[in-house]
């Protein structure tokens, strides 16, 4: 960083205090349970003589109820067998004042804390949204990818979409998708070089609103990559204004170029967003193979095998950097999970090539292709070991270039899975600790500001620019699944058997079944009780066709507490139920224009890539026009003027029928 840069900063935040350590910036905490049900929060003693405040929240809630003040000299609290009971965000607050009593920084800790935490059996709808071109090379691989991701409980729903497709295209089907149940919690989760949004008019070293998050002005001036405009359901996107000065042509906003405006969202995020896009990195390999190699480390991860200690890594280069501590971040989610004494600090590289991690940071100088002093892009042509990382430094939050790192270090052999730029504004993952998903964390830092604050940042506070590299549905600490998970129907199909060999996995006290009539579709636990042995039999299967998963059961723990914790579920199929119980799954479907001209846009979600029948039929019951298709059509539809009934049909859903207006 320039030498101005630091001067501004000492402008900007006033920095005036003794602390020297980038971990007087952060509270560590750490959760231990008591045998009568309650947990004591821990936490590093602080180097200040200010009140200690504790708080807590429900989940998502925004705003923090004030539980307790403590003397500067406490480093614990006992929470009540209670509040552990139900899971609660806390926050350890100290702050940093100078000789006049003026708040100038913070050090906060945050911590999700549960006892015995009941498991996740639902998470919502999520969305795997797919280039062409991957689905066209990788297309077994990607359905065993949807495979895992229902078998964690989402409902998953698909689209293919051509890599020709604006943005603002993209988002027109996301917006569709998001209508059909808006109720639900949604997950997108991008594979493949699908348009790339870019939003923000930044510019102005004199403003704190509208400078560049990493401060190189004129030349990272303009538009960043923002698929948080994809996460924006509501939020009105603007493109009107012009900020040229940037050196590479991607980041100059021109009006009406198809770059947004906003440099932060209009409204809070709705949907929970992540991609895979390791398209254009030619220091690493080809995209497909890139792409393919991703997939597998997933399926090696989500089964269990990958086999990752309760261990992070960091590498910062940065250290106090006058007040900002840009490694402050994985000082406050990294205890709360890993706990404060499994945290490494040294080479990246180093470390990442010769160990597991489940989370690591780098702080550091930068460009687009290097961490200076610590790698480039073409270090991750080998293996790298640390599940989840975060990076901060210039360029990083930019990534949508030739041989960018940020992307490398996810395409990497190894089992690195996300990658995300930290510290402005900063990213907290603590949520994961008891079951939440990554992109659940991003999402939450990425509404941080919007209509409150939760979690107050030094810098670029609300900023659009927050992303996250690798699949979003991604959560710590797996389980190994039951293997050879069979099914049968007896008792002349009115019943239906499943067995399977027994989790390879330590501490696993028995299995969950869950039951749906897709093999995407919403699952539903059948079982009353857990099942302790290796075979049960559903007495209640819907007629037909019927896909089942068997997911193994244990009680977890890290350092936030306890918690349910549950293997994904391998969907099986069993046909042949004659028991006369039906339960069809509607078909999801967008259809528009409505009134129609000539060509009538049809969309399915979730039936996969089973056939879909289409007819239309006039007023009088006369069907005056048919066709099928999967997945998605453009229907020429050369009727009269008039009213029509559209009727579609595919194997295991519900009929699907919508009155159309044809108006030529």
């Amino acid at each position: 960083m320039k030498k101005w840069l630091l001067i501004l900063f000492l402008a900007l935040f006033q920095i005036a205090y003794s602390q020297t350590s980038v971990q007087d910036l952060a509270v560590q905490t750490w959760v231990k349970p008591n045998t009568n049900g309650s947990a004591t929060l821990h936490w590093t003693a602080f180097n200040h003589k200010t009140a200690i405040t504790i708080l807590k929240k429900l989940p998502d809630a925004a705003d923090w109820t004030l539980v307790t003040t403590l003397p500067d000299t406490a480093t614990r609290y006992v929470i009540n067998a209670v509040d552990a009971s139900t899971v609660y965000e806390w926050r350890v607050n100290k702050n940093f004042f100078n000789t006049n009593n003026q708040l100038i920084n913070y050090g906060n800790g945050y911590q999700y804390v549960g006892i015995k935490a009941a498991a996740i059996e639902w998470r919502g709808h999520c969305l795997v949204l797919i280039s062409k071109t991957a689905y066209d090379s990788l297309r077994s691989e990607i359905e065993n990818a949807m495979d895992n991701i229902a078998g964690d409980g989402w409902q998953v729903d698909t689209m293919v979409v051509a890599e020709g497709m604006t943005s603002s295209m993209v988002k027109s089907k996301i917006v569709a998708w998001h209508g059909l149940h808006p109720a639900a919690n949604h997950n997108l989760f991008i594979f493949g070089h699908v348009a790339v949004p870019y939003s923000g008019l930044m510019t102005d070293i004199n403003n704190s609103q509208t400078f560049p998050a990493d401060a190189h002005t004129p030349d990272h001036d303009g538009a960043w990559v923002c698929d948080a405009y994809y996460a924006d359901v509501d939020g009105i996107f603007t493109d009107d204004g012009n900020v040229t000065g940037a050196t590479r042509n991607a980041n100059k906003n021109n009006a009406g170029d198809g770059k947004w405006d906003q440099i932060s969202l209009p409204t809070k995020a709705e949907i929970e967003v992540g991609r895979v896009d390791l398209y254009d990195l030619p220091a690493l390999g080809n995209e497909i193979n890139l792409l393919r190699n991703y997939l597998k480390k997933l399926e090696t991860y989500k089964n269990g095998n990958a086999e990752i200690p309760l261990k992070s890594l960091v590498d910062d280069r940065l250290g106090y950097f006058n007040g900002e501590g840009p490694a402050r971040p994985a000082y406050m989610y990294m205890p709360p999970i890993v706990g404060k004494n499994n945290i490494e600090t040294g080479n990246l590289i180093t470390l990442g090539r010769a160990n597991k991690y489940l989370f690591s940071h780098e702080s550091s100088t930068g460009s687009y292709t290097q961490y200076v002093n610590i790698a480039s892009t073409i270090a991750f042509k080998d293996s790298f070991n640390a599940v989840f990382n975060s990076s901060f430094g210039s360029y990083f939050g930019d990534w949508d270039n030739t041989n960018n790192i940020l992307r490398a270090a996810v395409a990497a052999p190894g089992f690195s899975l996300t990658n995300c730029w930290n510290g402005r504004p900063l990213m907290l993952f603590h949520h994961t600790a008891l079951g939440k998903n990554i992109g659940y964390s991003v999402r939450s830092m990425l509404n941080n500001g919007i209509e409150s604050t939760t979690y107050p940042v030094l810098f670029a506070l609300g900023r659009a620019h927050i992303s996250l590299i690798g699949d979003p549905t991604l959560r710590i600490q797996m389980i190994k699944p039951p293997s050879n998970v069979q099914t049968s129907a007896i008792d002349a199909g009115r019943r239906a058997k499943i067995s399977w060999t027994a989790s390879a996995s330590a501490g696993v006290i028995g299995y969950n079944i869950y039951r749906s009539t897709s093999r995407y579709g919403k699952y539903t636990k059948v079982n009353s009780t857990t099942i302790t042995n290796t075979n049960f039999t559903d007495p209640n299967p819907t007629s037909g066709v019927n896909y089942y998963q068997v997911r193994a059961l244990k009680l977890d723990s890290n350092a936030s507490g306890t918690y349910w914790n549950m293997s994904i579920g391998k969907p099986v199929m069993v046909s042949g139920i004659t028991n006369q119980v039906v339960e069809l799954v509607k078909l999801e479907v967008t259809l528009k224009p409505n009134p129609a001209q000539e060509t009538l846009q049809i969309q399915t979600y979730n039936c996969g890539n089973s056939a879909v029948h289409l007819e239309i039929y006039n007023l009088q019951g006369k069907c005056v026009q048919s066709t099928a298709f999967v997945r998605s059509a453009n229907i020429n539809v050369d009727l009269p003027n008039g009213i029509y009934i559209v009727k579609l049909k595919t194997n295991n859903f519900a009929p699907f029928a919508k009155k159309i207006v044809i108006v030529k």
